[in-house]
């Protein structure tokens, strides 16, 4: 499918679905201060899906998760430099080890091969990480989930519409003749979509900064792994494994650190 239409699909859909069940549950509408909280969060989301998917026209699928991946690896310097919050140790060493796992595990230093689509694969890891730190800011508003989100994807779906534009491609410019199968896949797309923003939502309402949710954004890679394995028979190699276990080691053994905090 054209790459604009999933661009502008990835937004909306989302959106509409959250909205409508918002004033189906009646929640309140934010009010001016509130919305533009809401809005500043829209900004970094249309950042970040335009590059993700400008990005992932000249990039293989492994060589843009890594690079959106060093998203959590901004998180802690983007909130140490505008909010002054402190820097932890245990939180950077697990993005570090993390990370380094996730190297291990994609292979990608074995046939490294820079391309200048890769400046938009980091650019979309950093604005995704402002768009985290931002929606942090945002779960403190005294809103619902779906108002708070269903806002912040429908401005972002209006700001990419013009950009959108820029990205036809002339040989993907024609949508197929049957869209029935695509439009059940972009409607998957978007119940999981929704289903992310408002457990992350949830769950950063209970944490005192964005910093300490970030090193759990990897397990991503290790639920990806599991689906691949579990419905696509796929087999893995042993320095696959390697990354896999230093991203569950690390991330467990954070959460584990946690848990005495809290107790303590």
């Amino acid at each position: 499918m054209p790459i604009n239409v999933l661009l502008i699909a990835r937004l909306f859909i989302p959106a509409s679905i959250m909205l409508v069940a918002a004033l189906w549950v009646k929640a309140s509408v934010p009010c001016l201060r509130e919305t533009l909280v809401i809005s500043r969060r829209s900004v970094f989301i249309a950042l970040t899906q335009f590059c993700f998917f400008s990005a992932l026209v000249n990039l293989s699928l492994i060589e843009l998760a890594v690079l959106f991946s060093t998203g959590p690896l901004f998180i802690p310097l983007i909130e140490r430099v505008l909010y002054g919050v402190k820097l932890s140790l245990p939180v950077i060493l697990t993005l570090l080890v993390s990370f380094t796992g996730l190297i291990i595990q994609s292979g990608i230093l074995e046939e490294f091969d820079f391309q200048w689509g890769m400046g938009f694969g980091l650019l979309a890891g950093f604005f995704n990480a402002c768009s985290q730190v931002s929606m942090y800011r945002a779960s403190k508003i005294k809103a619902h989930s779906l108002m708070i989100n269903g806002i912040s994807f429908l401005v972002a779906s209006i700001l990419v519409l013009p950009v959108s534009f820029l990205m036809v491609d002339s040989s993907t410019s024609i949508l197929p003749i049957s869209l029935f199968p695509y439009v059940i896949l972009i409607a998957v797309m978007g119940g999981l979509s929704i289903g992310t923003q408002l457990f992350r939502t949830s769950a950063y309402r209970k944490a005192i900064s964005t910093a300490e949710l970030a090193p759990i954004f990897y397990l991503n890679i290790l639920i990806s792994a599991l689906m691949q394995f579990l419905f696509f028979d796929e087999r893995f190699t042993s320095h696959q494994i390697l990354g896999l276990s230093l991203i569950v080691t690390s991330c467990v053994a954070y959460s584990y650190l946690s848990v005495l905090k809290i107790k303590r």
